[in-house]
């Protein structure tokens, strides 16, 4: 127990302040804290989110987000389109005097802007049995390859976009379907002053020249638009998506859907407005269903962290 001071010591009562601070209540209050303790379902987000990346990448894997089928299934879905598109294809092109009717238009609207290299590319291919080979070879052999391996090559490397990159090719197929039908077009090969280099080339022919137009295996009178030059595109930008760190190859893979439209004019199989028209499909399709993509998914991952933040 204290008492007074001695005497001439001014007494002042002890102070209940820890001698190392100057004033307790000068001290700032604790900053309020904003973390929240990890409940149920912050878990559930963690684990999820775990399990989605230890299966991303691997083909064969369902996505635990759906953005790529399993395997099986997806071949089948693909196999039976591309059977379909075959045999819906067949039956468009019956109109065999209309079909003619619009290519003459094509082709006078070409001339009337000063674009109608048909005859020319095709003249000059025939004449060179080295150019009608090579050119024959691209035609009838890339086409039906390239585009299913690139499916594929997508499926393996481009999980995340696998879907996109689908959808845009059964969108642009499918647009070409309906062109074949609302809009059958004859070939530049079947008009006078024109060579069918192809047939030439192969012999008994891709197009198996012999039967008469419509009962061949092939619609003959779906010129417009180019599929040939559309999934060509298609794959380009597929196979760009892939390469994409190696900027001399995304130049190089441009250069496919260039080749094979020239291609496809100077065998007399399409005309310049057919190239423009599959190559603008595929530009749309892509534009809409994969360019498009990051963003959406963006928004749709702001969207469901809302809904899953707790309260």
């Amino acid at each position: 127990m204290s008492g007074p001071p001695p005497t001439g010591t001014p007494w002042r009562p002890r102070s209940t302040c820890p001698s190392s601070t100057v004033r307790c209540s000068a001290l700032p209050p604790p900053p309020p804290t904003t973390a929240r303790c990890a409940g149920p379902t912050s878990t559930r987000s963690s684990l999820r989110r775990a399990a989605e990346t230890s299966t991303a990448g691997q083909p064969g894997r369902q996505d635990r987000r759906g953005r790529r089928p399993a395997l099986w299934a997806e071949a089948l879905l693909v196999v039976a389109f591309l059977l379909a598109y075959e045999s819906v294809q067949r039956l468009a092109g019956d109109d065999v005097a209309a079909a003619f009717s619009h290519a003459r238009t094509l082709l006078g609207l070409e001339q009337a802007v000063g674009l109608a290299p048909e005859q020319a590319l095709d003249t000059a291919t025939a004449a060179s049995p080295l150019l009608s080979l090579l050119s024959s070879a691209w035609y009838s052999a890339l086409h039906y390859t390239v585009t299913p391996v690139v499916l594929g090559l997508a499926y393996w490397r481009l999980p995340e976009r696998y879907r996109a990159v689908r959808n845009a090719f059964f969108a642009t197929t499918a647009a070409a379907l309906l062109g074949y039908f609302l809009l059958p077009t004859a070939p530049p090969r079947l008009l006078p002053g024109y060579a069918d280099v192809v047939s030439e080339t192969a012999g008994s022919g891709w197009w198996s020249a012999a039967p008469p137009i419509g009962t061949s295996g092939v619609d003959q009178l779906a010129a417009m638009p180019s599929m040939h030059v559309g999934w060509a595109l298609w794959s380009a930008l597929v196979l760009s998506l892939v390469v994409r760190r190696r900027r001399w190859l995304r130049c190089a893979v441009l250069l496919y859907p260039v080749v094979t439209a020239v291609v496809v004019v100077a065998t007399g199989n399409h005309w310049l407005l057919d190239v423009v028209a599959g190559a603008g499909l595929t530009a749309l399709a892509w534009a809409a269903l994969v360019v498009r993509q990051p963003a959406r998914e963006a928004a749709g991952a702001d969207r469901r962290d809302l809904v899953s933040e707790p309260g």
